[in-house]
């Protein structure tokens, strides 16, 4: 399905998503259903036009081109869809179609504007698309813009799956980092919720879904520290007991979702890979009741002020990685935040970082 709504299909959002969610289940360990047919399925999606839009043309350029409407989310999505589908093949024996997904997994930088440092619109013959008005901050909402519901800035960083691929591009960790606190400050246009600008939440959009990974972004540069703050932020300010207490709309659970991830301390950054990036816990103690066994959670030391993480341990032994193994929640186990005031050097170290299909360079 592409986008399920109620008791039917409503086709009103871009990409496949069942080429995501299928194999993030069979990596993570839900098998027993025909993986021919469900490979089947989602090559399908993944080739013949009417199921993602524009698909042929996203193969024969590589990319989506203008003027098609929301070009550049289907380039995203559809990269990002194959890097799942990538995954899948990988899992069941398809080595060549593993490689031939992977290719296309990376057709997010054919969109990539080395001037501008977003990722653009581009036209068949490779000319960039709105020239004299392109802006990073607005979108028109009537289905005519490159991006779907929201705008360059929420859709610059749609690229879970080589996140390290995207920090080489804007030239390094200290300019990567650099435009994610621009990000999350700058103001202007008309592509975020109505909660999020007295928030100061800048260009993040928490009430729609593009851009709700990016915070963990902060993990990739060695910052995971200023991710904390955020996600503290937002559970606080974008959470509440009154009739808007979800600052946008639930769309298929993903709000509720991300809550209850974050609240834990972890979320599922790049689907069919078994990792979550870890963030902060909000509660002191948590038990998570899974089919492996139980997993038992603390974080000690934990207060609005503590939220920064000093170190990990996982099953009595340290843990320095930004991320945590799915098998850690498979097997079942203990996981024990020391919580504190001030950052630490916890989960900074280049070999620390999450999963990118580009690795981090050693310093």
């Amino acid at each position: 399905p592409r986008w399920k709504l109620a008791y039917k299909e409503v086709f009103c959002m871009p990409g496949t998503w069942c080429d995501v969610i299928i194999p993030d289940a069979y990596i993570k360990g839900i098998r027993g259903f025909d993986t021919e047919a469900a490979w089947a399925l989602m090559e399908k999606n993944a080739t013949v036009d009417g199921r993602r839009a524009n698909v042929e043309e996203y193969i024969k350029f590589g990319y989506v081109p203008s003027p098609s409407h929301w070009g550049v989310t289907h380039t995203l999505e559809s990269a990002y869809l194959d890097f799942s589908m990538a995954r899948f093949a990988e899992a069941v024996g398809k080595k060549d179609k593993a490689a031939e997904y992977d290719r296309r997994a990376l057709g997010y930088r054919n969109l990539w504007e080395p001037k501008s440092q977003f990722l653009r619109g581009k036209d068949k013959d490779g000319n960039w698309s709105k020239v004299d008005t392109f802006s990073p901050f607005t979108w028109d909402g009537k289905g005519n813009d490159d991006y779907c519901e929201g705008n360059a800035w929420q859709w610059l960083w749609h690229v879970m799956q080589d996140t390290q691929g995207l920090i080489d591009l804007f030239g390094g960790d200290a300019n990567t980092a650099k435009r994610l606190d621009e990000f999350f400050t700058v103001h202007g246009g008309n592509a975020t919720g109505w909660q999020e600008g007295a928030k100061n939440f800048g260009q993040y959009w928490h009430g729609n879904e593009p851009n709700n990974h990016a915070i963990y972004c902060y993990n990739f540069v060695g910052q995971p520290y200023k991710a904390a703050e955020l996600i503290r932020r937002v559970l606080e300010l974008e959470y509440t007991n009154d009739t808007q207490g979800i600052s946008g709309n639930e769309d298929a659970g993903q709000m509720s979702a991300w809550y209850v991830f974050s609240a834990l301390g972890f979320y599922p950054y790049t689907h069919a890979v078994p990792q979550y990036a870890i963030g902060t816990p909000l509660f002191d103690k948590a038990t998570l009741n899974l089919p492996g066994g139980k997993v038992f959670m603390t974080a000690k030391n934990n207060s609005a002020e503590n939220k920064y993480i000093q170190s990990v341990t996982i099953n009595g032994k340290p843990w320095d990685k930004s991320w945590l193994s799915h098998a850690v929640l498979q097997s079942g186990g203990t996981i024990e935040f020391v919580m504190g005031p001030k950052p630490s050097a916890w989960g900074t170290a280049p070999d620390s970082r999450p999963f990118s299909m580009t690795p981090a360079a050693k310093k």
